[in-house]
């Protein structure tokens, strides 16, 4: 896993931002066609990966050493939910998730697949 792989004395897991960047740039060495900050109507989605088939919203939480996973996590599944995060503009599947990453571990603490939006 990228994020499991960063070295732990690393600055990066000290802002959501810094992950969401290294995430971004990790996914464009692979040649993923990936965008960060994506705006909409409502707001702006954390990573967006696009196939010729669907589309991949990805909503980033950093949990710090004092804050609750699952607080993290529902805060992602909702904020997805109330913005519409890739609803709105794409025609094609779409598959939306909440991602919640634990400082502390330097890795993913838990995620959450929303319900899939498939066009047939």
């Amino acid at each position: 896993m990228i994020i499991k792989g960063i070295a732990y004395d690393t600055t990066i897991f000290t802002h959501e931002n810094n992950l969401r960047e290294f995430i971004y740039l990790a996914l464009k060495w692979l040649g993923t066609d990936v965008q960060r900050e994506v705006i909409s109507g409502k707001g702006r989605a954390d990573i967006l990966i696009k196939t010729l088939r669907s589309y991949y919203v990805f909503e980033l939480k950093l949990v710090k050493a004092d804050e609750n996973v699952d607080s993290k996590l529902c805060e992602a599944v909702n904020q997805i939910k109330d913005k519409d995060y890739g609803n709105e503009t794409f025609k094609k599947n779409l598959y939306r998730y909440a991602v919640v990453i634990s400082e502390k571990a330097h890795d993913i603490a838990k995620y959450q697949e929303l319900e899939p939006i498939e066009i047939s």
